[in-house]
């Protein structure tokens, strides 16, 4: 067996739609002239409902005001992050379709067609769509919003602006279906190459007539651990592709997204915003100081002050996760049994769902000051400055502002987070530390056997010793551990082959049993605990300074 890569993408109309369009550097350019041109015109829609706000413009143009939101979000997202196919792609290679015989073959051929006719058809509608707003009447400003502003601003030239927009909604039709697309062709290509890695594991079995004489034919042990190396290699594949984060919404929120170039330049922008308002702030205090106005601005004064001192730390110092990710490698929440597991994911889900709450609750402020009145001045100070300095364009800079406040909303929240994310991580790692810990005699049935069978003793818990020494090392070197001198797996594998070694010196006839029932040869073939303490004795020789103590101690 030795499957061979995929030569034929069954689902290549999927990619192509979904992906590999966005790819180009035309279309990339596209995408950013019509995310400013969509932004542009929310932002002019949200200034002039907010000049003449009433409920039945909200119920006519907010269908339309949502669908154009979600547009400008999705392409933001095509342009920041839009390599999930590729990324899938690097972890897996994929087997080819006929792999795995002609009966598989055709099942994912079927599928594959089933799939790719929804494509096509799911792709049309918004087109047809956006073709029936091409021929509307260009007069109809009641139906599309984008018609009040063009013939407010540019009356001459407001079919023709109209009619450009109406056709960048082709490319939004395309766009809001590429992250589905994508995902479906990610799950579905897993799909297939588990069909395929199923059937070749049952087939390992099926031409087996004697098994007896099989588990000694040395011909067909080797082809059969080559194939297993197939499959568990194949299957280590697909568990690194849905290797999860159970912490990952907080690490999102109060990490990630700060570290795209796009919200950086944005989160600067509004540090230099908010750093000139309160300085203004000061100054129009300082000029007539009174008690009235200290009581009545000083509270969104603190805010702005700790909104910008907010960014100023984002901007120098973002790494913290980075930082303890790189000196801890996390163990899968299922390494120390069901029992860990259930409990840790219980705590995230708590975690998570605090988290959302908690950051829901300044969007929903944000939200309120949006909905304000624009000339109640009395609120806000920052609406006095503006009024003073330029009263014509006071209204659009005043909204310019609130609309940042969703980002500073965020933004306070961030490095409380961030704490939140490696604590707890720290915590659910210390949770299976324990367990691992507390198991080490579990599995003891007679401990009378066992205490004169030292040396069994002694081999069964050096592994988790190991780890557990690794684990406290790693965490006193500054440095990463792939860089320390003092790996984990090198100790391991030289304590193996010792053992491995002194196994295979002889091969004894059966062993008698004793009246205690533990075989004679036992206490025979197995090496002296004394001699294994003097190996580590002398691997601890080569651990860094200050650990080699701690080694020693979890030697004896």
């Amino acid at each position: 067996m030795n499957p061979k890569r995929m030569n034929y993408d069954c689902l290549k109309p999927l990619r192509v739609i979904g992906s590999s369009i966005y790819q180009f550097t035309f279309v990339k350019r596209l995408l950013k002239l019509t995310l400013i041109t969509h932004s542009t015109l929310l932002l002019l829609r949200l200034y002039y409902f907010f000049q003449t706000p009433n409920i039945e413009d909200l119920i006519k143009y907010g269908p339309l005001f949502l669908l154009t939101c979600y547009g400008a979000f999705v392409f933001t997202v095509l342009l920041l992050k839009n390599h999930l196919v590729d990324d899938v792609m690097n972890i897996l290679d994929l087997w080819d379709i006929s792999s795995a015989g002609n009966d598989v073959k055709r099942r994912i051929l079927s599928e594959s067609r089933k799939i790719n006719t929804f494509v096509v058809i799911n792709t049309a509608l918004p087109l047809l769509f956006v073709t029936q707003m091409m021929s509307s009447r260009d007069n109809d400003s009641e139906e599309i919003f984008v018609q009040h502003i063009f013939d407010k601003w540019c009356p001459r030239q407001a079919k023709f602006w109209v009619f450009i927009f109406k056709m960048t909604t082709y490319l939004s039709g395309f766009a809001m279906v590429a992250h589905s697309y994508q995902v479906i062709y990610c799950t579905q290509h897993i799909k297939f190459q588990i069909y395929m890695i199923s059937v070749l594991i049952e087939r390992l079995g099926s031409d087996v007539e004697d098994s007896e004489d099989l588990i000694r034919n040395e011909v067909y042990q080797k082809e059969i651990e080559s194939k297993l190396k197939i499959i568990i290699d194949r299957h280590c594949d697909l568990i690194r592709i849905f290797s999860d984060d159970c912490l990952k919404p907080i690490r999102v929120i109060g990490s990630s997204i700060y570290q795209i170039k796009f919200v950086k330049h944005l989160v600067k922008l509004m540090l230099i915003t908010y750093s000139t308002l309160l300085l203004l702030q000061f100054y129009y205090f300082f000029q007539t100081s009174s008690m009235e106005d200290l009581l009545k601005y000083g509270p969104l004064f603190l805010q702005m002050c700790y909104a910008a001192l907010a960014f100023f730390v984002l901007l120098l110092k973002n790494h913290m996760v980075e930082n303890s990710m790189n000196v801890i490698d996390l163990w899968d929440i299922s390494s120390a049994g069901n029992d860990v597991k259930l409990r840790i994911l219980r705590e995230s889900r708590q975690i998570n769902t605090f988290v959302l709450i908690n950051t829901a609750l300044p969007l929903v402020w944000d939200t309120r000051i949006m909905s304000s009145r624009d000339n109640d001045s009395q609120l806000y100070f920052f609406q006095h400055i503006l009024d003073k300095l330029c009263p014509r364009q006071a209204n659009f800079f005043v909204l310019i502002l609130k609309m940042t406040l969703y980002l500073a909303g965020l933004a306070m929240e961030v490095h409380a987070y961030q704490i939140i994310y490696c604590t707890q991580h720290i915590k659910f790692q210390m949770y299976m530390l324990s367990a691992l810990i507390e198991k080490l005699g579990r599995d003891v049935e007679d401990s009378h056997d066992l205490i004169r069978d030292e040396a069994f003793f002694f081999l069964s818990r050096h592994s988790r010793l190991l780890s557990s020494i690794y684990r406290k090392i790693t965490s006193s070197i500054p440095d990463s551990p792939e860089a320390s001198p003092c790996s984990y797996r090198s100790y391991r594998r030289i304590l193996e082959a010792s053992y491995s070694q002194r196994s295979a010196q002889a091969q004894p006839s059966p062993p008698k049993a004793t009246l205690t029932g533990v075989p004679e040869s036992s206490f025979r073939q197995r090496p002296a605990p004394q001699q294994l303490r003097s190996e580590l004795f002398i691997l601890s020789k080569n651990l860094p300074s200050g650990t080699d103590a701690l080694f020693r101690e979890s030697a004896t």
